[in-house]
């Protein structure tokens, strides 16, 4: 409903995400988050489908991505897409 009949886009993706907190823990890092945020606004693939695209078929859409940790009291993240 929320795509009101609209494919996902299908052309270059530029990315820059911010991911806020009060410590970046030991394990996870950046490209850690990255990753997740790339997997969800991407469709989910099967051999012969996409399931699910939010706003792009498919993470290799990505030719630029720009990606930090700023220290905040509160988690959170914000992401910026610009299509190209």
């Amino acid at each position: 409903m929320a795509m009101n009949g609209r494919a996902c886009y299908m052309g270059a993706v530029a990315l820059d995400l911010v991911v806020y907190g009060p410590e970046l823990h030991k394990g996870p890092n950046i490209s850690d988050y990255a990753a997740g945020v790339e997997d969800t606004i991407d469709g989910s693939s099967g051999g012969t489908f996409t399931y699910l695209p939010i706003l792009m078929q498919d993470d290799s859409q990505i030719v630029s991505l720009s990606m930090r940790y700023a220290k905040a009291e509160e988690a959170r993240y914000c992401l910026l897409v610009k299509f190209l």
